[in-house]
């Protein structure tokens, strides 16, 4: 039976970034908010405030939100928040065409859709 050699990887080869981040919630979350001090029953109707909500009080409260980078050899893959826009996917490989790039997004479900400034 032959033996197995493993390619030669060298820990450089390898690395996990994380830092965190502070994003500004949009800013119709706080007339929602504003509706519902008025009626909270909208709450229980509709899942997606609840959840809208807990991020502003998240945002409010100075909590951040990581994103993080995997190293492999010669590619870089980042690992957003958010449901993300393509347009991040083509800005991150265009600062580095010598590497290999891609994203994942949906790392936290917080902030919901992270569209760019042209999209809105």
């Amino acid at each position: 039976m032959g033996r197995y050699t493993s390619p030669a990887h060298k820990a450089k080869d390898v690395g996990w970034i994380v830092g965190p981040i502070s994003l500004p919630p949009a800013k119709y979350l706080y007339k929602r908010q504003q509706g519902l001090s008025k009626n909270n029953e909208l709450l229980l109707e509709n899942k997606e405030n609840a959840r809208k909500m807990a991020w502003l009080k998240r945002c409010e409260a100075g909590k951040q939100i990581d994103v993080a980078c995997l190293k492999l050899k010669n590619a870089r893959i980042f690992y957003m928040p958010g449901e993300l826009f393509v347009e991040y996917q083509l800005a991150a490989k265009a600062e580095r065409p010598d590497l290999f790039v891609a994203m994942a997004a949906y790392g936290d479900l917080g902030p919901g859709y992270i569209g760019t400034a042209i999209a809105y």
